[in-house]
């Protein structure tokens, strides 16, 4: 995992902004590449912690 720092003079609406944009790319990256983007590949072992991708993470 990386931990980001945010910037904290973000408003509301420019942290909102951000989240959908992600929400957009992960739908993206879905849609392009369905279960490869999700699923660990030989040269990355699977690390236990839960996908990016999982849709039952609520914002």
């Amino acid at each position: 995992m990386i931990l980001i720092e945010l910037p904290p003079d973000w408003t509301p609406n420019e942290a909102l902004a951000v989240v959908r944009f992600l929400d957009n790319v992960a739908t993206a990256i879905w849609q392009a590449y369905g279960l490869e983007a999700v699923e660990p590949t030989e040269d990355e072992p699977d690390s236990g912690e839960p996908s990016p991708f999982d849709d039952t993470t609520h914002f």
